[in-house]
């Protein structure tokens, strides 16, 4: 009778282990509700379609997602789709309501005009923005030689603002003569290197002829048996030879002064 006993308890026991060994947890969800004013826009959980808005509650396992929203205005240019990385808890529901990001583009005529928002320098046109909370800022654009030009952001319908800039006649007449005279000042640069050029060739010539007249009468005057033309052909080897070095320090010092007036021509 004690066996038997034994027994059963035995079996309830291991009954009450497999039971317990092929029950699952009950699985718990979480909820997504998506709120906006406009309506049929697409929803997507991880790249795939979940629906359209408006979003009541989307049924959806606990754990990390990426959500997008279609923007309604994203076929035009600088609007885009709202993206953003939610995380879903049990027996909660999340609600999100779509902030839909737009950028604009300015261009200047002429471009590389400085834009200035709330006094600091934001870039040169062509330049594109994000940032929503610039629409309720001040923006300058400057430019040398065109007036500076006060933006009203509300002129962004479109995602881009093009702007013809109006030139300063006063500024732009001083910058032109400014340029002239820079021009004239570098005209004056080329004609002095050109100048130095020909005096370094005439002088480096004059340089080679002048060192073999040195060295003729050098050779003559060795050669000579005639103590009276020796001391003629010697006093005209000095000559030549102190004509010489004249001649070369001058043309070294062309070279020198052509090559400055050659970079101040570019420059």
């Amino acid at each position: 009778m004690l066996s038997k006993i034994r027994l059963l308890v035995l079996l309830l026991i291991l009954n009450s282990s497999l039971a317990q060994g092929f029950t699952q947890p009950a699985e718990h969800y979480g909820f997504l509700k998506i709120k906006s004013d406009s309506a049929n826009l697409e929803i997507f959980i991880d790249n795939k379609l979940a629906g359209k808005t408006p979003l009541q509650a989307l049924k959806l396992k606990p754990g990390k997602y990426v959500l997008s929203v279609n923007n309604p205005l994203r076929y035009l240019w600088g609007h885009f789709d709202y993206e953003k990385e939610i995380e879903i808890f049990p027996f909660d529901t999340l609600v999100v309501s779509p902030d839909f990001s737009s950028g604009f583009s300015i261009r200047t005529k002429p471009y590389g005009a400085e834009i200035y928002i709330n006094n600091q320098l934001a870039g040169k046109s062509p330049l594109t923005l994000f940032d929503q909370e610039l629409f309720h800022s001040d923006m300058l654009i400057k430019k040398e030689g065109f007036k500076d030009l006060h933006v009203d952001f509300n002129q962004f319908q479109m995602g881009y603002l093009n702007i013809v800039l109006e030139k300063d006649d006063e500024i732009f007449n001083i910058n032109k003569l400014k340029e002239k005279h820079r021009q004239t000042i570098k005209s004056r640069y080329r004609k002095a290197t050109y100048t130095l050029w020909a005096a370094s060739i005439l002088t480096g010539m004059a340089s080679f002829y002048l060192k073999s007249q040195a060295d003729e009468n050098y050779q003559k005057y060795l050669s000579s048996g005639s103590l009276n033309k020796m001391n003629s052909y010697y006093d005209s080897a000095i000559r030549y030879d102190n004509y010489t070095n004249i001649s070369l320090a001058a043309f070294q010092g062309c070279i020198i002064l052509s090559l400055y007036f050659f970079i101040k021509s570019i420059d």
